[in-house]
């Protein structure tokens, strides 16, 4: 039987010394630890994009619980502030400062903002702790892991987009809060200044407060505020 040209090749290079058998053996064995090598690799830094994608979740909702916490003490210490002010004036009658007070009334409508504002800001957190039964649904239609993990980056990466904005809207409606309640004490401060200082001392400053209390400037901050506000709660109802 006569031997084909590969054959007769095969031999030919053998006898020179070449071990053709031995060589491809180790170019395949290359080639797949290669490629394992590469796979491993990928399921590493897959595995690693979602493990610190949920860190930084995570990390992003205990932010918006720190400002839902200084939001309530806020709302309690106005409520606080609030009620001493009205006993005051209840227990002190005609001695005691007055509700009809321009400054007092001044300051209780930025008392009053503060709590409402310190309201929202608890209420519009809505963190996304994981996902939902939609985008479970949504990823179990892909058929195979490389059409699964992209999807489950992609989705990590809107999560983390989303609560970056929420944080930054908390944040601001908390830092309208606070300034609301500070407007407040310094009005509240300036009526009870008023009153309870007779007409002969801090002469100054005294009268600087009654020639002002009747303008129209008090309510341009309350303005701002309410137009700030209004702003936060119109871009996070449409983006969320």
């Amino acid at each position: 039987m006569s031997r084909s040209k590969d054959d007769l090749l095969v031999s030919i290079l053998e006898a020179l010394g070449y071990d053709l058998e031995s060589q491809s053996t180790e170019v395949d064995v290359d080639v797949r630890v290669t490629e394992r090598d590469n796979d491993n690799d990928t399921s590493k830094k897959e595995e690693l994009i979602r493990e610190e994608s949920r860190i930084v979740l995570d990390h992003q909702i205990q932010n918006l619980h720190d400002v839902d916490d200084v939001a309530a003490r806020t709302v309690r210490i106005t409520a606080i502030i609030i009620g001493g002010l009205l006993g005051v004036t209840s227990l002190s009658g005609d001695q005691g400062v007055s509700l009809s007070s321009t400054y007092v009334l001044w300051g209780g409508a930025y008392l009053l903002l503060s709590i409402l504002l310190g309201l929202h800001t608890y209420n519009v957190s809505d963190p996304y702790f994981g996902p939902g039964k939609a985008v479970l649904n949504e990823w179990t239609d892909h058929s195979s892991k490389e059409e699964l993990v992209p999807a489950m980056n992609r989705k990590y990466a809107e999560w983390i987009d989303d609560m970056e904005v929420l944080g930054a809207i908390n944040g601001l409606s908390l830092d309208l809060t606070q300034l609301s309640l500070g407007i407040g004490l310094v009005y509240t401060s300036f009526g009870f200044l008023l009153t309870a200082t007779p007409s002969d001392e801090y002469g100054p400053v005294r009268n600087v407060l009654v020639d002002f209390k009747g303008s129209l400037v008090h309510g341009v901050p309350l303005v701002l505020i309410l137009l700030a506000t209004g702003f936060l709660i119109g871009y996070s109802s449409r983006r969320f």
